[in-house]
């Protein structure tokens, strides 16, 4: 596979330790989109150099989230 030619998903489930707003953040060259709970948390999805991008959520403590990337 060419380092250009390819895209992934991950999928899974988070949950906080406690209550309150918690900060995502990513690293990735070229395009990249998270979203916990089905919110977009980054939305970038642009041809750019290596780039970290950052999105907050607030998360209930002990509660499942489903997280997409």
């Amino acid at each position: 596979v060419a380092p250009d030619t390819f895209s992934v998903r991950w999928t899974g489930q988070i949950q906080a330790p406690t209550t309150g707003t918690y900060t995502f953040a990513t690293t990735s060259n070229d395009g990249v989109r998270l979203w916990v709970n089905g919110q977009p948390i980054i939305d970038r999805w642009v041809d750019l150099n290596t780039v970290e991008n950052r999105g907050k959520i607030a998360l209930e403590a002990g509660k499942g989230y489903d997280i997409r990337m």
